[in-house]
């Protein structure tokens, strides 16, 4: 997959270049950040910080991150241990329903909005300051949420573009 990665993004990079002369530093920046995506080592060692920082967060009796079982973790292979329970976002849609009376349907209306708006912002373009920097506090709830690697913003944009 990563072979196959690399000689379509070097083609998409050549396609670049014509259509979008400069962008070529950014490409290679993207595309270095998103190699590292296939090494599942590093995924691992990204879940076992986030379990330590949730771990010491006024948090770590409601949220719970799954620990790595690293020496069975490879460059192919993540594997974690098995958590029971409801998911975070099923917690956050209802707690939101709760605040607005009961309203499922709204509160999922206005969760989609502003997730739409925190990938994609006012302008319909990527948002590529998920966190809220210069001293800005964050645009999602104004309050961090967690946290999310590029996988996913690039995930949920696919996703919230259909």
């Amino acid at each position: 997959a990563q072979d196959r990665f690399a000689s379509d993004y070097r083609v998409f990079r050549w396609l670049c270049r014509v259509a979008l002369p400069g962008w070529e530093s950014i490409l290679m920046e993207l595309q270095k950040q998103l190699m590292t995506e296939f090494d599942y080592t590093n995924e691992a060692n990204s879940l076992s910080v986030a379990r330590a920082n949730i771990a010491r967060s006024p948090y770590s009796r409601r949220v719970k991150v799954p620990e790595p079982v690293k020496e069975l973790c490879t460059r192919n292979v993540l594997v974690m241990e098995m958590l029971e329970g409801r998911k975070l976002a099923d917690s956050v849609e209802d707690r939101l329903a709760d605040v607005l009376g009961g309203d499922v349907k709204l509160a999922r209306e206005v969760l989609r909005a502003k997730q739409r708006n925190l990938f994609l912002g006012e302008a319909n373009a990527p948002n590529e300051d998920v966190k809220g920097g210069h001293g800005e506090k964050p645009s999602f709830f104004y309050q961090m949420q967690g946290t999310l690697d590029l996988d996913q913003c690039i995930r949920q944009r696919n996703i919230l573009r259909r």
